[in-house]
């Protein structure tokens, strides 16, 4: 469907029904082509649909930097330059495949971000593990419900990674949505205390 800019200026109330599709908040859109993706659903959901494929993107980037700066440029020189419906779903899909193939390039992550719960029998002790991109990933630890959490980053390598937060010094070890823990004893004390065993993967 074609959007006329003048309808999208004279019915302001009727975006309400799209703006739950979009990808960013419709009360402060302020372009034409935000405007458009407000007012028609179709444009809302494939915007929203870059923005889940963006964070992805994201994630697994080596350059996450340079991957915001690329995504700023696209929104300046590309979409917020469209005057028609047409040209707004040409370059979405156009950026989709350019984000699937970069998801698609990069490496492989050495962990899988998610909760992993100790699987032994004790305290219900968990990790949480998220990808910062650049192959970094913040890691926290508690060792049982109400205690205070162990956070930091780790940057693994094939099979492990070592976390180090202050005098306390973590072996970590992987395998498909598994997590196996060692060390906790030494350096670590307090909420760190009781963490070596090993956990799986609950959610994602």
């Amino acid at each position: 469907m074609k959007v006329f800019p003048a309808l999208l200026l004279l019915c302001p109330l009727l975006a309400p029904a799209a703006a739950e599709a979009a990808g960013f908040d419709c009360t402060k859109a302020v372009s034409w082509a935000e405007r458009a993706i407000c007012f028609e659903p179709a444009l809302g959901r494939l915007d929203e649909q870059l923005g889940q494929r963006y964070e992805q993107a994201l994630a697994a980037s080596d350059s996450p930097d340079l991957l915001r700066t690329e995504q700023n440029r696209w929104l300046h020189d590309r979409r917020d330059a469209c005057t028609s419906a047409g040209c707004l779903q040409s370059a979405y899909r156009e950026r989709l495949r350019q984000l699937d193939r970069a998801i698609a390039s990069a490496p492989p992550a050495l962990v899988a971000p998610g909760t992993y719960r100790r699987e032994s029998t004790g305290a219900a002790a968990e990790l949480t593990v998220a990808a910062l991109g650049s192959g970094r990933y913040s890691l926290r630890g508690q060792a049982r419900p109400g205690a205070a959490p162990l956070t930091g980053e780790i940057a693994p390598r094939v099979g492990a990674a070592d976390f180090v937060a202050g005098n306390c010094r973590l072996k970590l070890m992987f395998a498909p949505d598994l997590i196996n823990v060692s060390g906790s004893g030494t350096g670590c004390g307090g909420p760190s205390a009781g963490l070596d065993g090993d956990y799986r993967r609950v959610t994602k």
